[in-house]
């Protein structure tokens, strides 16, 4: 390998590491490092104005406030909102939901959730 490629190859690798700590949500690998704090999140879901409307209710236990949460519906769309609603097209998705607390600690909670007609 030629020296240029190599050390392009470096960079971006130290970049994708300082983003995985210090990134645009403060890490998710942040609290590995700083210490962070011990909590639990979960989440439950019910229906909402039609079968493929789905309200999603996000808990934590433990941790330093203020809490972001970030959510995956297993659908292409996210949201940033602690108790969001989200529709879907019937199917079977895995919605995954990713809380950081004040120092950067995350917990992550991915759950099956089927969608009728």
């Amino acid at each position: 390998m030629k020296k240029g490629v190599v050390g392009a190859i470096l960079i971006v690798a130290v970049i994708v590491a300082v983003l995985l700590i210090t990134g645009p949500f403060g890490g998710l690998l942040g609290g590995l490092f700083n210490g962070g704090s011990s909590f639990t999140a979960n989440f439950t879901t019910s229906s909402g104005g039609s079968n493929q409307t789905v309200q999603f209710n996000a808990t934590v236990a433990g941790g330093s406030a203020p809490f972001r949460f970030i959510w995956s519906f297993g659908d292409g769309n996210f949201s940033t909102l602690q108790n969001p609603k989200h529709t879907f097209v019937p199917g079977s998705y895995t919605v995954e939901l990713i809380v950081l607390d004040s120092t950067d600690a995350s917990v992550t909670v991915r759950k099956p959730i089927t969608v009728s007609a």
